[in-house]
């Protein structure tokens, strides 16, 4: 598998995406990508939702 796109072909689409967002170290990978790249990260808004993840 090479791209996300082929991840989906194998998977259930809808429960998979949904499983990946709520896995904690998918959230905490984003959390770090979004304060380097997005100058306006809602750091506080992040808190709440890593502390529902995983």
């Amino acid at each position: 598998m090479n791209s996300l796109t082929d991840i989906l072909k194998a998977k259930d689409r809808d429960f998979f995406i949904s499983d990946w967002l709520r896995n904690r170290n998918t959230v905490e990978f984003l959390g770090i990508w979004e304060s380097v790249y997005n100058l306006n990260f809602n750091y506080g808004e992040f808190a709440t939702i890593k502390s529902q993840a995983g």
